[in-house]
């Protein structure tokens, strides 16, 4: 499953990977599940991740250390509602090597490979 992140506003696409408890926002009349709950088990890739804003990068970078994330709203009502993050996330970024200027850094550790993992350079 892909989400093209750069397409998507922050707080819209933070709604689509986290999903939603009823009553988290206006116009939010039932729970929806965020696209880490329909992966479960597989595989999620998030494409043009350098597009997003370094604060939403720090919760994304939560949810990969802690390995559990909250849907929004989640806290309402009484009580967290936390969710184990059971799958495997893939992060790609749009680069042009010869004239990229960098506007804002990723925040420390996004994108981090775990120990003993590697990847072959894109051609």
């Amino acid at each position: 499953m892909a989400v093209t992140c750069g397409a998507l506003p922050d707080t819209l696409l933070e709604s689509e990977l986290f999903g939603y408890k009823a009553g988290a926002f206006t116009g939010a009349t039932k729970d929806k599940l965020g696209r880490f709950a329909l992966a479960r088990g597989g595989t999620l890739l998030l494409e043009e991740i350098g597009e997003v804003s370094q604060a939403l990068q720090v919760r994304l970078l939560r949810v990969l250390q802690e390995r559990q994330y909250e849907p929004l709203g989640a806290t309402r009502g009484g009580g967290r509602r936390t969710r184990d993050r059971d799958l495997y996330v893939e992060m790609a970024r749009r680069y042009n090597a010869g004239g990229m200027v960098e506007l804002a850094p990723p925040a420390p550790g996004f994108g981090r490979k775990p120990a003993g993992v590697s990847h072959a350079d894109p051609e």
